[in-house]
């Protein structure tokens, strides 16, 4: 079983999108084009962003698993195949 193959807990994919969207608010550039689904009240969402990035595998994040039996595992998030185009960064005002 691959790393690609393990689903990420609710929680893995809360903190990966809160982290994330962070760092959209911050001025990161996004990794998927923007459309107007991404928007909220006009202006785009860092929060739904972020979900789209994670649904397309398009951020480069790992995670790692450590379980109590001494077993590491690390998931990968990017997907080597897609490729990443950047958009025009949110709207700082909303």
């Amino acid at each position: 079983m691959s790393s690609s193959d393990i689903p990420l807990s609710k929680y893995e994919a809360a903190k990966v999108v809160g982290v994330r969207s962070e760092m959209l608010a911050r001025g990161a550039a996004p990794l998927v084009p923007l459309t107007d689904d991404l928007k909220m009240r006009g202006c785009y969402h860092p929060a739904l962003i972020a979900e789209r990035e994670l649904a397309t595998g398009a951020i480069p994040f790992n995670i790692i698993r450590h379980s109590v039996t001494g077993r590491t595992v690390r998931l990968q998030l990017h997907r080597e195949d897609e490729t990443s185009s950047s958009g025009t960064p949110p709207s700082p005002s909303c």
